[in-house]
């Protein structure tokens, strides 16, 4: 599959696009587009809270990275990324994202260890050997 650039966009606050869910998520079908570009927002700024610091913020944006900017190699890892996590955030659920996490729960006929990432276990592979400085290291 050739790699291609993000399309140029203007003022546009995510990292992917409607299409390239489509793409990147077997089998998914856009049945309400506005929906799955709030989405795509949540998925875009969680991936720049996984990114380390790149200093002063996209003033058009308000996203840590210029997508036109990047190597095409960075573009379209960052793109796969949004999407990994995109794909995460509709399989988990909105509510998981908004609820508290504990690393151990028990009651009388249950115990949890641990706690489930905030970022889907897609995205970092998707980010392997892009070159962006993650605030936290890739395994």
């Amino acid at each position: 599959m050739p790699v291609t650039p993000l399309p140029e966009t203007t003022g546009a606050s995510v990292y992917a696009t409607v299409a390239d869910v489509e793409s990147y998520i077997e089998g998914w079908t856009t049945t309400d587009s506005a929906a799955l570009d709030r989405l795509l927002d949540r998925a875009s700024r969680d991936i720049d809270n996984l990114l380390g610091d790149y200093g002063d913020r996209e003033p058009t944006t308000d996203l840590k990275l210029d997508p036109s900017a990047l190597t095409v190699h960075q573009a379209y890892a960052l793109r796969r990324a949004t999407c990994a996590q995109a794909e995460y955030r509709f399989t988990m659920g909105e509510g998981f994202f908004v609820e508290d996490q504990y690393s151990f729960t028990a009651g009388p006929d249950f115990q949890r260890r641990g706690s489930l990432a905030r970022i889907g276990p897609k995205v970092l592979p998707e980010l392997a050997d892009s070159g962006f400085k993650l605030a936290v290291p890739i395994a």
